[in-house]
């Protein structure tokens, strides 16, 4: 089961920070995130698959960031 490591809110959205299942316990873990909007049920899975929690939060982040500037387009 992938372990959670970190949840923090961001422009509006959950970013949820896990490591992958297959790397507890072992010498090189690897991370992904998920993107959610506050209050939803669903969310999008950021398979960065990398080594450092900061590279996968940057991408979830700029994610967002993205989602936001399209939202504010429209």
């Amino acid at each position: 089961m992938d372990v959670e490591i970190e949840k923090y809110e961001y422009g509006g959205f959950v970013i949820t920070v896990c490591q992958n299942a297959d790397t507890v316990g072992t010498a090189v873990p690897t991370y992904f995130a998920v993107v959610a909007k506050l209050g939803s049920n669903g969310g999008r899975v950021m398979w960065d698959d990398s080594q450092f929690i900061e590279v996968v939060k940057n991408d979830a982040e700029i994610y967002v960031d993205k989602r936001l500037s399209r939202c504010k387009q429209k």
